[in-house]
Order: C-alpha cells, then sequence, then structure tokens
C-alpha cells in the first residue's frame, strides 16, 4: 500500500514539474538609434524560447542572434551608414509563430530633414467614442473651405475671407455637418529644414476648433501647396519627397493629435 502511494506520488510530482512554463520573451530596449556614420547596437533578450523568428526587412541592417553564458540571448543589429540623405526608419520584429511577438524600433539619422517624431505618445482611444468606419457612416454632408487656407501667398489672397465662426456657423445651419479643410504646408515651412511655422500651425487649428464647436466632423488634408509634389513625381525624386512628406505629417498629426 506503501509502495502505490509512493508511485502516485512520485507521478503528481513528475507531472507538475513538467508543466510547461508559459513563453517569455523580455526586450531590455525597445528604441534602437544610430548615428549618420552607422554601427553597432546590442539588445539583451530574456527568454525561455530556444528558437526565435527574427524579420528584417531592410537591407541597411543586418542581424545577428547569440547565446550568453547566463541564458540570455542578444541581438546583434549592424547598420551601414546613411547616405541617402533621408531619415531611415524599419521595425525588426521577434516571434514564436504568431502569439508571441516584440518589436525593435530603429532609427537611424539623416542630413536632409530632421526628425520631428520628437514628442511620441502611446496610442490610446481617449476621447475616441467611434471607430474610423462609424465616424464616417456619421458624416452626412460635408462642405469644402476651398480657395482659403492653401491660397498662394496667405488665407484671403484668392479672395476669399479669413474663416471665422459665422461662416461655420452659417454652414452648419444650412444643414451640413462635416467640412473639409485642403490646407497647403509648403509655403509655410522653412525650405532648408521643412520645419512648418508655429502660427501657420496655431491658425490652422484655431479654424479646426471652430468646426469642432460646431459638432462638425473635420477632414484636413494637403492640397496642391504650390504643385511641389505633384510637379516632381519622378523616380529621381522619391526618395526626397518621401522624407518631405514625412516631416510635413510628422509636425500635423503631433499638433492636431
Amino acid at each position: 500500500m506503501k509502495f502505490y502511494f509512493y508511485l502516485s506520488f512520485l507521478f503528481l510530482t513528475i507531472c507538475f514539474s513538467c508543466k510547461d512554463e508559459p513563453d517569455l520573451l523580455i526586450l531590455n530596449e525597445k528604441d534602437v538609434y544610430f548615428e549618420l556614420e552607422g554601427g553597432k547596437s546590442v539588445v539583451t533578450i530574456t527568454t525561455n524560447l530556444e528558437d526565435i523568428n527574427i524579420l528584417n526587412e531592410v537591407n541597411w541592417l543586418t542581424i545577428k542572434q547569440s547565446i550568453l553564458s547566463n541564458g540570455k540571448k542578444e541581438i546583434t543589429i549592424n547598420a551601414t551608414e546613411n547616405l541617402t540623405g533621408i531619415l531611415r526608419q524599419t521595425l525588426v520584429i521577434l516571434n514564436k509563430g504568431s502569439v508571441l511577438e516584440k518589436i525593435i524600433y530603429v532609427t537611424q539619422k539623416s542630413t536632409l530633414f530632421p526628425n520631428y517624431n520628437i514628442s511620441k505618445k502611446n496610442p490610446d482611444d481617449v476621447g475616441m467614442k467611434s471607430t474610423a468606419t462609424e465616424i464616417a457612416s456619421k458624416i452626412k454632408i460635408g462642405w469644402n473651405i476651398g480657395n482659403t487656407l492653401e491660397a498662394t501667398g496667405g488665407e484671403t489672397n484668392w479672395g476669399n475671407p479669413k474663416i471665422n465662426n459665422e461662416l461655420l456657423l452659417l454652414v452648419k445651419n444650412n444643414g451640413f455637418n462635416a467640412v473639409r479643410i485642403p490646407c497647403s504646408w509648403n509655403q509655410n515651412a522653412d525650405p532648408n529644414t521643412a520645419a512648418i511655422n508655429i502660427s501657420w500651425l496655431n491658425r490652422v487649428k484655431e479654424v479646426i476648433d471652430l468646426c469642432i464647436k460646431n459638432e462638425m466632423y473635420v477632414v484636413l488634408n494637403i492640397h496642391w501647396d504650390g504643385g511641389w509634389l505633384e510637379n516632381n513625381c519622378t523616380e529621381a525624386k522619391q526618395e526626397f519627397n518621401n522624407a518631405k512628406q514625412k516631416a510635413f505629417w510628422e509636425q500635423i498629426a503631433t499638433h492636431f493629435r
């Protein structure tokens, strides 16, 4: 009887001791930065996984995985010199199948435009009561404030008055519940750094706030903008255009989030 009890206890002990631990994958760094000349950066990983898949989709990075003596792992990321003139950014994805996934955000400096994504915030849904699809379904009829905030030389330069609350209230009272604001940024930006004039950003925000005050949805976009983009849609200008768009929209997105 004692022998059978001992075997049962041993079996239960083995079963509990063999119970699988949950998969573990922890990074000591999630953001990696490189200077223009490139170089090496090491990310330490704490994990109980034997094999980790590493996804890298750019040719300016090479990645090596190694095991440390303490059982941890290292991911060594090497970046080549950035000769493109534009800011380089990519994601290095570490995963084990589709269940467990970690991301390393890699950025390399450029000589063309600064990085304007300098006040990062984690995404959240504060103030958002609807999904994008639900918001679109609530837009019934919209009105376009054309030839105004995209006008060359200034808001009133094409014959329209400055946008004010009286105008927007008139639009609302005529049944419109959405406003599109075509806007220029290039003529209000530093040609060397693409930094948008803060007074212009604040003026556009003033108009948007009036629309929201009058309970109307707003669609804000870049429009014509002196033709700098549409007149330069060539392969030779592709990297420059992408860098400039990125510089603009990092500022716009940050200012209006």
